[in-house]
Formats: C-alpha cells, structure tokens, sequence
C-alpha cells in the first residue's frame, strides 16, 4: 500500500498520524507496526528483525540504540535523554529515535491522544515516547548499529521549538505522574538487537564556524541569561565564553 497526506498537508507528525490510522484499519491481523526514518542509508534487512521481534515478544514500544557522533543528535542529547533520565527516570537513550516499533494497544492509545500542531510536525518522536511512558507501556530498546543518514542540521531550528513546545507542554500537563517519582538511578531496559554497535557516521565539523555562531548567538542575549540563570550557571557560562 502507498500512503500519503492529503495534498498541502505537511509534517512528520501528519504522516505518523496517517500511517496509525491505517495500521487500525487493519488491527484484526495487526500484531506489531514498525518505521523508520526515509533518510537512512544504514538499514539492513536485520533491522526489521531487530524492531519488531520485542512486540512479538509482548512488548509495547522498540526505541533504538545507535553509534552516533557526539555531534549528531544535538536535540536527543543536550535535552531530551537528559531530562528523561532525570526528571522522568527512564534510561531511553535514544527517546527521540526516528526508528520504532508498537503494539496494536499503543497505537490505539496514540490515537486517543490530543495531537496538537506541534505534535503533527517534528515533536511527534517526544509526543509518542511521553504518552508511551505516561500511559505505562512496556518499552524496550534494540541495537540497530551505526545510524548513518543525512544531517538534521539545516532544519534544527525549526526541529527543536517543535520538539521542545512539545516535549514541556505534555510535561507540564502531567505534573503530577512525574512529581512523585523518586529520586533514583533509572535502569537500563531490556536489549534486543545488536549489543555491539560498531563506529558511527564520519561528520564534517567546522568547530570555529560552530563557535562563532554560538557566540553570535550569546552576546546579544547575555543579560537575558543572566535574570534567568543563577549566578553560578551564568558565571561558568561566560567563562566558557572566554575560551578560544
């Protein structure tokens, strides 16, 4: 079956959002639903192994785990793995992962969900692993290997106040399921897949036109960050500033 929007209907979100009402449509033979991002020039045939084998297994949700360089994924590493670690307790390294599986009981439960417009474009990924972790499903990771595929950075703005709008709204949202969690180190979740992941994807990186836009960005906004940021925060960040 080829499955598309409507014309003049764009987003990443609208097309998971299609693709999950067509899986119900089919939920009489459905056992496991999986996808992955177009982008990839990684997948292998074992993939599909990999992603689907866990809801076989009766699991509810297959997040990845790859080698990734430590300047892909900005969004997943600098915010999201962190905040749901700490704040939700959940070791889901890759909790933003455009490669995924689901039960048929998730997906119904996606679709009960309010899905807003930022859930429709970029912040589906964080919509989907928030209401899967809320909702109590069983969630597991897969080794996929290395994660080569085409950079995100030239959409990363408009990526990340898509993700970060979504992400802090269903947080905010649901104070209460995270507020009484107790403080502890979060567990690994159970691996499937491969458990050596092999090197990751070369990048090209201009580390001096990365600091000149970062600094570009910073200076004119210094006392913002100041009234925000304790004095702590704010005085290790000029001073990292300060280095070339």
């Amino acid at each position: 079956h080829y499955i598309t929007t409507p014309e003049g209907v764009k987003g990443k979100g609208n097309n998971f959002l299609n693709f999950l009402k067509f899986a119900k449509s089919h939920a009489a033979t459905l056992k496991a639903a999986l996808t992955v991002d177009a982008d990839l020039r990684s997948i292998t045939p074992e993939w599909v192994k990999y992603l689907g084998e866990p809801i076989l297994k009766g699991y509810d949700y297959t997040l990845p785990l790859y080698s990734r360089h430590q300047f892909d994924g900005t969004i997943t590493n600098h915010i999201c793995y962190p905040l749901f670690y700490g704040l939700l307790g959940e070791h889901l390294r890759q909790p933003i992962g455009g490669e995924f599986s689901f039960s048929p009981a998730l997906m119904n439960h996606w679709l009960k969900q309010k899905w807003d417009p930022q859930a429709r474009q970029y912040g589906v990924d964080v919509f989907m692993a928030l209401h899967a972790i809320f909702g109590n499903f069983k969630i597991c990771e897969t080794g996929l290997g290395a994660k080569i595929h085409k950079a995100s950075a030239p959409k990363l703005g408009p990526m990340f106040t898509q993700v970060i709008t979504t992400l802090f709204d269903l947080l905010l949202s649901r104070e209460s399921s995270w507020m009484s969690i107790p403080v502890i180190k979060p567990k690994p979740k159970k691996r499937f897949g491969l458990q050596e992941l092999g090197l990751p994807q070369e990048l090209k990186i201009d580390m001096r036109e990365l600091k000149d836009k970062l600094r570009k960005e910073y200076y004119p906004r210094e006392k913002l960050l100041k009234r925000i940021l304790s004095d702590y925060a704010s005085s290790n960040l000029a001073k990292m500033f300060e280095h070339d």
